[in-house]
């Protein structure tokens, strides 16, 4: 496991430590003739041609004894955190490759698929409460969308990574997810337009708190994520579609996230009609551009449905 301070220790420059000994693709992690962290790969593949990202400079080279070397760099100290997940991420998910070609492979591609993230404005790793948001999403659609709905249907319904109004739109109804603490009395509703739709949907609120990640009764994202590309292992459109989706939102199945569990205690669903207490672009002056606000629980009680 690579931590921020495993690159601090390296004394001197240009000074790096097997990580994968007896594994197909040999990685090694420390710091370069300028003592910036890096992790590259020994291979007697050459490796192909990948874009620099600005935080992490990437360098192709060939040693006398005809081997390559493929290295990542990182550019920006205060970056320190991200690039020992990126790390982590590639020794950890290309433990169990069959060949050195297979293996450079998937690491191209992985980096590639950092590379957009931070190109597209993501740190590198979510939020907690990005998290905790993106945990009900997954749970939501497992335990309640397929069941209801089937697997094809609901992954497609499920538009909230592509930062939709509602998070999942279907037939002739939608679903707005909330996944609020079990203390919470209140639901923040962050966009005009959340609530706002001329057919009647739902408000979905789910309670989860924070867990230790050895509780057996939590879940992290990881693992929600697992049990979602189980369901579409012989779909390779739906899989394919999710991994994207998921990806452009900033989200890649990292060991980091392990570290993140909750567990959740309740739902309740809430019938938003014309009638239900939300605010309504139509109400709203033209010099207003958007609004968070805030629904009282107790309030809305006559709106919830039974079951």
């Amino acid at each position: 496991m690579i931590t921020q301070s495993f690159f601090e220790e390296f004394k001197v420059p240009d000074n790096f430590q097997l990580l994968t000994p007896g594994k197909t693709l040999h990685f090694y992690a420390g710091v370069d003739a300028n003592n910036k962290p890096t992790v590259f790969i020994l291979t007697s593949v050459k490796p192909g041609n990948l874009q620099t990202n600005g935080a992490i400079s990437v360098e192709t080279g060939r040693r006398r004894d005809g081997r390559w070397t493929l290295s990542f760099t990182l550019e920006k100290s205060d970056l320190l955190d991200v690039f020992s997940a990126f790390a982590n991420d590639l020794v950890d998910s290309s433990l169990d490759v069959k060949s050195e070609k297979e293996g450079l492979a998937f690491v191209e591609s992985r980096y590639e698929a950092w590379r957009e993230i931070m190109a597209s404005g993501h740190s590198g790793l979510l939020s907690l409460n990005a998290i905790k948001g993106l945990i009900g999403e997954m749970y939501f659609l497992l335990h309640y969308m397929i069941p209801t709905y089937g697997v094809e249907k609901s992954v497609l319904s499920w538009i909230g990574p592509r930062e939709a109004a509602q998070d999942f739109v279907v037939d002739n109804t939608w679903y707005e997810i909330k996944t609020i603490a079990s203390s919470s009395e209140t639901v923040t509703i962050s966009s005009l337009e959340q609530l706002d739709s001329d057919q009647q949907g739902e408000l979905v609120v789910q309670y989860a708190d924070k867990t230790s990640v050895t509780n057996q009764s939590g879940c992290t994202v990881n693992q929600l994520y697992k049990q979602l590309m189980e369901l579409v292992v012989s779909r390779v459109d739906l899989k394919q579609l999710l991994q994207s989706e998921l990806q452009k939102m900033g989200y890649l199945p990292i060991s980091y996230y392990d570290n993140f569990a909750f567990v959740f205690k309740a739902t309740s669903y809430y019938q938003v009609n014309a009638g239900f207490p939300a605010l309504r672009r139509r109400k709203i002056p033209n010099s207003i551009a958007g609004a968070v606000y805030q629904i009282s629980l107790s309030a809305i009680e006559p709106f919830k449905k039974e079951g």
